[in-house]
């Protein structure tokens, strides 16, 4: 009987964890499972909820009068730990709704305050917010392929003055 209770409890504990992996990659939920117990599952895979085949980051570049783009540094403007700012710059509580104009207007209206902030010291024209994408590399850290040919770019928003 003993033995019997055991097989269970591991069966269990492999279909609610085997449940919780498929809403993990697939957001795909079993009926066979209750929800309750797919839920926590799924809390327990977070290191693979956000799981890409590539790294990405948010940069911002300010155009200069003479029209050449240069990069500003965001750092002075999310001053956190590098999990914080990953969360607030990225804006993953809207990236994931169902709304992609109101994730595109509020990134709009953070290169509308950057460029407002930047006004101090750089007189930039325009500027925007782009995604940069890389390949994870074999070896060598996060960094290491984030150069051409490998990078990716799709800007995200872009302001002038005169929207301001």
């Amino acid at each position: 009987m003993k033995c019997l209770f055991q097989q269970f409890i591991l069966s269990a504990y492999l279909v609610i964890t085997l449940s919780g992996f498929l809403y993990t990659l697939f957001r795909i939920h079993t009926p066979l499972v209750p929800w309750i117990f797919t839920r926590w599952s799924y809390m327990l895979m977070a290191p693979y909820q956000g799981y890409a085949t590539y790294n990405e980051d948010i940069i911002a570049e300010g155009q200069r009068a003479d029209g050449t783009w240069e990069m500003i540094d965001l750092s002075q403007y999310f001053p956190y730990i590098l999990g914080e700012t990953n969360v607030r710059l990225h804006m993953r509580s809207f990236r994931y709704l169902d709304d992609p104009d109101l994730f595109r207007e509020k990134f709009t209206l953070t290169a509308k305050r950057l460029l407002m902030l930047e006004q101090r010291g750089k007189p930039y024209t325009a500027l925007r917010l782009s995604y940069i994408r890389w390949p994870i590399p074999m070896r060598g850290g996060y960094a290491f392929n984030r150069h051409e040919p490998f990078l990716e770019k799709e800007v995200i928003t872009e302001v002038s003055l005169h929207d301001l």
